[in-house]
């Protein structure tokens, strides 16, 4: 009788290893750089699975079958994520929309650091001028 679930319990190990193999490998496409639409940031996606690790753990405990199906489900349900922030709101940077977002951003960014930036030394001396004339 142990030996009839020890090899119930190793085929299903063995299926399930599979599965994750062919479910990582159909869901490469996530590496081509995006931009967020909700923080700006240009990069590589995250890769985050749907579902929660709590449940597949407690379906994994309590019933085989359950958590195999479980598991497949969220290693077929990949979705990118912004490393940043998080959002699941990316668009590609070859798509018309995405090269629209990051000018948009890239012209925010530069308009941001003329207002931020340290006078230069020009600036210092006319300022100190004025503060002289007074």
């Amino acid at each position: 009788m142990e030996g009839g679930f020890g090899l119930l319990l190793f085929s299903v190990i063995i299926i399930t290893a599979i599965a994750y193999g062919l479910m990582t490998s159909q869901n490469r496409k996530h590496g081509r750089q995006r931009v967020c639409a909700d923080c700006a940031t240009v990069a590589n996606p995250k890769r985050k699975p749907r579902g929660s690790m709590g449940v597949e753990i407690i379906l994994w405990l309590l019933f085989i079958i359950p958590g195999l199906i479980y598991s497949i489900w969220r290693q077929s349900t990949y979705r990118a994520t912004c490393p940043e922030c998080g959002s699941d709101n990316l668009v590609p940077l070859n798509t018309p929309r995405g090269r629209k977002l990051a000018a948009e951003f890239q012209e925010h960014d530069r308009a941001n650091d003329l207002e931020t930036a340290a006078p230069s030394r020009r600036e210092r001396a006319q300022a100190a001028a004025r503060l002289n004339r007074r």
